[in-house]
């Protein structure tokens, strides 16, 4: 007979977490101006730099560093995973990326400008135009079977945050 193996600290931590975000309420009088129809796929766990494509190792080395990486991806303390953000084509637009304690990166599917960041696993809202987005990457997020773990709160249905960025936008 096979021991049931007890979840980690980190694990009974981050579905904590979710539990926390998947019960917030989305009430909100917004509207997405584009319907991005975003999916979660190829969810992994890399350990070593061979395990990134190019793209990847860029991406990752521009919010990690170069020197250090190969030591932070075999830390499973860090628990890195990444996924893909695919449109309803199946063509890949964003890649995901999570970390222990709520890290979060979401960059396009190619280059090293961040779409979106954040940490305490929620994801910063920076300018007007990542609504729709963050609407997009909270509904992928919410469906069930794409094994993305980390939890990330893209919080889109906050009018009174969105609303902060336009003032703030027309003061500077």
């Amino acid at each position: 007979m096979q021991k049931e193996v007890e979840p980690g600290a980190g694990e009974i931590y981050g579905d904590l977490v979710a539990e926390i975000i998947c019960g917030r309420s989305r009430e909100s009088s917004y509207k997405p101006e584009v319907d991005l129809s975003l999916s979660i796929t190829q969810q992994r766990h890399p350990r070593s730099l061979s395990d990134l494509s190019p793209v990847e190792l860029d991406q990752l080395q521009s919010v990690i560093g170069k020197s250090g990486l190969a030591d932070f991806m075999a830390d499973e303390e860090n628990n890195l995973e990444i996924a893909n953000g695919v449109d309803a084509d199946g063509v890949t637009v964003y890649r995901l990326y999570g970390w222990n304690y709520g890290a979060g990166f979401l960059f396009p599917s190619t280059g090293n400008k961040l779409a979106a960041c954040g940490t305490q696993h929620d994801i910063e809202h920076c300018y007007r135009e990542q609504r729709d987005l963050f609407v997009a990457m909270d509904a992928a997020l919410r469906s069930a079977g794409h094994g993305f773990k980390q939890p990330l709160s893209f919080c889109w249905w906050d009018d009174d945050c969105w609303v902060d960025l336009d003032e703030q936008r027309t003061a500077d």
